[in-house]
C-alpha cells in the first residue's frame, strides 16, 4: 500500500508541473525547491537521481509528442529522489502488496 500511495503522490505532483522544465539545471532545481544536502556525497546521489528523472521526463514527453501517451510530465520537488525502491516487487504475492486499513483486531475487540 505504501508503494501505491508513493506512486499516486508522484503522479499527482507531476500533473501540476509544467513539462517545459526539462531544461532546468541542477542549481536552478535546488534553488526553486529549496534543496540542501548533508554533504557532497549525499548531494551527488540526489544529483544523479535528478539527471535520471530528466531523462525519464524527456523520454515520456517524446512519447506524448508522438501521440503514444495522452499526458505530459515534468520536473517536481521529488525529482531528486531515488525511484528504484518505489515499485512493488514483481515476485511478491498480491496479498503482500495490499494491507487492511481497517481497525486492527485489538482495536475492534476494545470497541
Amino acid at each position: 500500500m505504501r508503494h501505491v500511495a508513493w506512486l499516486l503522490l508522484l503522479v499527482m505532483a507531476t500533473i501540476y508541473v509544467q513539462a517545459g522544465e526539462t531544461d532546468m539545471t541542477w542549481e536552478e532545481y535546488k534553488a526553486k525547491y529549496k534543496k540542501s544536502y548533508a554533504n557532497a556525497e549525499e548531494e551527488e546521489k540526489h544529483h544523479q537521481s535528478f539527471l535520471a528523472s530528466l531523462k525519464h521526463v524527456e523520454a515520456h514527453n517524446q512519447k506524448r509528442a508522438r501521440g503514444e501517451v495522452s499526458y505530459s510530465i515534468g520536473i517536481n520537488q521529488f525529482s531528486d529522489q531515488d525511484r528504484s525502491g518505489s515499485k512493488p516487487s514483481d515476485t511478491a504475492a498480491p496479498e503482500d502488496q495490499t494491507r487492511n486499513i481497517g481497525p486492527s483486531h485489538n482495536e475492534s475487540a476494545a470497541a
